[in-house]
């Protein structure tokens, strides 16, 4: 009998939601800082590395050859586990996952986007984030 739990033991089942449902936000650490995972296949906020913090200014929404994802309407399928969240959505054609982590070791984070045509024809299809954060910074300790 096993009686440590592993990272699968931890995971969450996976939530699908519209765009407007109020669903909790996932969130992901490192222990060197924090990202709150948002709706959006890609979007994040609150990104913060101290003494750095973005505040909850959403960054990194995705778009699909120049139309916001959200705006399709489509669900979106978001699997957390203590060290990343998985989203996927289908589009007409196509299919989008991403993987967000904090990445280990580093005040940062990374999302690795995978696409996979389901049409009937090869096709080129751009897929682009916007990048709408500031930062701020406090040269004294948070919180005292």
């Amino acid at each position: 009998m096993r009686h440590i739990p592993t990272v699968d033991d931890l995971a969450a089942d996976p939530v699908t939601h519209h765009y407007d449902d109020m669903i909790a936000p996932s969130g992901l650490t490192n222990l060197l800082g924090t990202v709150r995972v948002d709706h959006d296949l890609t979007a994040v906020s609150a990104v913060t590395f101290p003494p750095v913090s973005q505040g909850l200014t959403m960054t990194a929404a995705s778009f699909v050859d120049g139309r916001l994802v959200e705006s399709y309407g489509a669900p979106i399928t978001h699997e957390w586990r203590p060290d990343r969240v998985r989203r996927s959505v289908s589009l007409p054609g196509l299919d989008l996952t991403t993987v967000t982590v904090c990445a280990p070791g580093e005040t940062g984070i990374a999302i690795d986007v995978r696409a996979a045509n389901t049409g009937d024809a090869p096709r080129t299809v751009a897929v682009t984030l916007s990048l709408a954060a500031g930062a701020a910074r406090s040269a004294e300790a948070w919180l005292d």
